[in-house]
């Protein structure tokens, strides 16, 4: 059971609405406003909200977090390779693009800040974790009128290209990648059973949220985001196994909606899951692929990859003439080889080290129904994260990463031991799931 916060302040009631908002902001990740051809750097709502949190909350530094501190170590071996990569790895006009995703990883580390910055109480933990599910309800509504053709798909790229959305893509209310809403999406599938179990959320917002969340993993066309929701499912299920009638319901609702998008061609996941055995399919990321493809960037880069990557975040590889091409914001399709590839050895161990205390301290708190949903995300991010660059600040994730550690410190390291005899929240809730 973690030890309370008694450096940190209790939430006011300004503190929680702006903090509840701030989770919200999460599932609106569209340009507020275009001020510059690169999409990148025209303002989201996470942006704003950031900025008004940090002058508008109480907040307060969370120094005995040992989570967050893993966190900080990760995002100052990630600045100081972007430093390195901007006065000697890259061309001036590429060594910008380093200097913006530092800043985007600094962004980050205040945003998490603010939303560890307080003595969250349960019942707080709740209302932040039922606004992220408002949101998701938002952009799966947002998502269905995509697929009905109400609302256009167009995207940009960083560099500000338009891209227009394969048919069947529902990317929603998120960046220009799949698993961005499709990752958002097995998030949510967790946190909605986590809600029903703790009985703090009515029951329609439950379905709605599960409904929604289970439609973007399943229709955004990401194999691994769909995988995430299962594996997430699955754990939830083992701790409370009363939760199982309402997972086989949600599998229900996505073996049906799978066999309609089969049968009507909606949906790109399908198609994909038939193709897994065509070339960069899952089977053969899981193989060897990746490891080839590292031997043939460490053979280009030399020594220097493995001390401090290839050139933060615009990392080049030779094209079919042997002249460097600069992969700006992307990279490897895996975030352990990416992690090398962007700032060397020491930044994938720094993020070994926070999953492995992630995990050490959701273990310990196993009996805490948050940590074994905050379990369920780290091991789900950690497997699909060998398939896909679905945790690492990149192409398309807008600001995904900030969130997901946010989860992971927060029901990981944050929330307490609920008593035996668990005091009702919210009185109108199913009454056949019990608080274990």
């Amino acid at each position: 059971m973690p030890s309370s916060n008694s450096q940190l302040r209790d939430p006011s009631r300004l503190d929680l609405w702006i903090c509840c908002l701030f989770v919200a902001a999460f599932c609106y990740e569209l340009p507020l406003i275009e001020i510059t051809s690169y999409d990148r750097l025209n303002p989201r709502l996470v942006d704003v909200m950031t900025v008004v949190a940090f002058f508008f909350t109480s907040w307060k530094r969370n120094k005995s977090n040992k989570l967050l501190r893993a966190w900080e170590l990760l995002t100052i071996v990630f600045v100081l390779a972007a430093l390195i990569s901007f006065a000697a790895l890259l061309p001036i006009n590429y060594g910008y693009f380093s200097i913006f995703f530092a800043i985007k990883y600094i962004e980050t580390l205040v945003g998490l800040y603010i939303l560890t910055g307080f003595n969250w109480q349960n019942h707080h933990i709740d209302k932040l974790l039922r606004f992220f599910c408002y949101g998701l309800i938002f952009a799966g509504a947002w998502g269905l009128l995509q697929l009905l053709g109400v609302i256009p798909t167009e995207r940009y790229l960083p560099n500000g290209e338009l891209v227009v959305v394969p048919p069947g893509i529902v990317l929603a209310s998120f960046g220009v990648t799949y698993f961005h809403s499709g990752v958002m999406g097995a998030l949510g599938c967790g946190v909605a059973l986590l809600l029903l179990e703790r009985k703090a959320i009515f029951f329609p917002m439950f379905l709605l949220a599960l409904a929604a969340s289970l439609f973007l993993a399943t229709f955004s066309g990401s194999r691994g985001a769909l995988a995430m929701a299962i594996i997430i499912i699955t754990i939830m299920v083992i701790r409370n196994r009363r939760l199982l009638l309402f997972a086989c319901i949600a599998g229900i609702i996505a073996a049906t909606s799978g066999v309609a998008t089969l049968v009507e061609d909606y949906s790109a996941t399908s198609a994909r899951l038939e193709s897994s055995t065509e070339k960069n399919s899952v089977t053969q990321r899981l193989g060897a692929d990746y490891f080839d493809l590292f031997g043939e960037t460490i053979n280009y880069h030399g020594i220097k990859l493995l001390l401090v990557g290839g050139g933060f975040y615009a990392v080049p590889m030779p094209d079919g003439n042997g002249d460097p091409k600069y992969r700006v914001s992307y990279g490897f399709h895996n975030i352990y080889f990416f992690a090398i590839e962007q700032a060397g050895l020491l930044a994938f161990f720094a993020m070994l080290s926070f999953f492995y205390l992630s995990i050490k301290h959701a273990v310990r708190n196993r009996k805490n129904s948050y940590a074994t949903c905050g379990l369920a995300i780290i091991i789900g991010i950690m497997l699909i994260g060998w398939t896909g660059q679905i945790f690492l600040h990149g192409f398309g994730t807008e600001n995904m990463i900030t969130l997901q550690v946010f989860l992971i410190i927060l029901l990981s390291s944050m929330s307490k031991q609920d008593p035996k005899r668990y005091k009702k929240i919210i009185q109108h809730s199913p009454p056949s799931i019990t608080k274990v």
